[in-house]
């Protein structure tokens, strides 16, 4: 969770390099994720995602970023909702509790996924997780270094 801005009189210029400091994190926690699944095949590790909330003044953002199949990454909102702060404005915890909903839901996809990727014994035959970050196999290096 970030949250962006300083507390009080935020400032878009603080508020958008907050923003690019996650997104950067984001994609740094994925790839390592995708570290350690090399060899699987590229269309089920693109399905792998890290979530991030982002606050910015009383509005609070989901979002999960993953890796297309050729390699770029890819920010999607999942949910927003406004935290409420006012005895009056207490209806808007339904929008929270929503969020809240979907994050657990997108953790147990993750989480069968991620089983489904563990479970796979024999190395994919097409385009792998390997290929498309451009990790070279210990074979390629040790050439490499003669």
């Amino acid at each position: 969770m970030e949250v962006a801005g300083p507390p009080w009189q935020p400032t878009v210029k603080h508020t958008v390099g907050d923003m690019k400091k996650t997104l950067r994190t984001d994609i740094l926690n994925l790839v390592s994720l995708l570290l350690n699944h090399l060899d699987t095949d590229i269309g089920l590790a693109a399905q792998l995602k890290v979530f991030c909330m982002q606050a910015i003044s009383s509005r609070l953002t989901l979002y999960s970023t993953s890796m297309l199949s050729d390699g770029r990454f890819i920010v999607m909102e999942l949910a927003s909702c406004v935290m409420p702060f006012s005895f009056s404005a207490r209806k808007q915890y339904k929008s929270v509790l929503r969020m809240m909903a979907i994050l657990h839901d997108e953790f147990k996809k993750q989480e069968a996924l991620l089983d489904e990727i563990n479970y796979c014994v024999l190395r994919a035959k097409g385009t792998t997780v390997r290929h498309v970050l451009r990790v070279p196999e210990e074979k390629q290096i040790k050439k490499a270094m003669k």
